[in-house]
């Protein structure tokens, strides 16, 4: 039997920079005036806030392509799954964050979209990697800039409004 080395390079890059962006992007979740826990490594979402009534998770996922590079966006089926079954008697709440690359190619600019199951459905399936991924409209995301106002309306924090 013939054994073929696996060149896993390109994955562990994708790891580093996910990794990387997920330190850089913390900073700027800080300026929503709440503040997220990093969670480890291996678990599902890399954000996570709590209180008494909510808990909300936010799923963050760097791109090294413009957003216009597709017509969608990924998420994979088994992380909303989790989500939707999560055993909680509080309000759940799931942001999806995508960082993609400016037109100049030399940041990092952050669009999100709120989980909502009804919605969701709605979206067309892709496996990818032997994974079944959701595939989001680009045009459903929404400048990270508003996601400051969504999330304070969810739970119930005064708020100067961002139009």
């Amino acid at each position: 039997m013939d054994i073929k080395n696996i060149d896993t390079s390109i994955y562990e890059n994708r790891i580093k920079l996910g990794l990387c962006n997920e330190k850089i992007f913390k900073k700027i979740l800080d300026e929503t005036d709440i503040i997220f826990e990093e969670t480890n490594r291996y678990y599902t979402f890399d954000y996570l806030y709590n209180t008494e009534n909510d808990i909300v998770f936010v799923e963050l996922k760097t791109r090294k392509i413009k957003l216009i590079s597709y017509d969608t966006a990924i998420i994979a089926k088994n992380k909303l799954v989790f989500f939707d079954r999560l055993n909680d008697k509080r309000t759940k709440h799931l942001y999806i964050i995508y960082g993609f690359l400016n037109k100049y190619e030399d940041n990092i600019e952050y669009y999100y979209i709120k989980f909502n199951k009804k919605l969701f459905r709605t979206f067309n399936e892709k496996i990818i990697f032997n994974k079944i991924h959701f595939e989001i409209p680009i045009s459903l995301l929404k400048p990270f800039k508003y996601f400051k106002n969504d999330i304070q309306f969810d739970l119930n924090i005064d708020n100067d409004i961002v139009l």
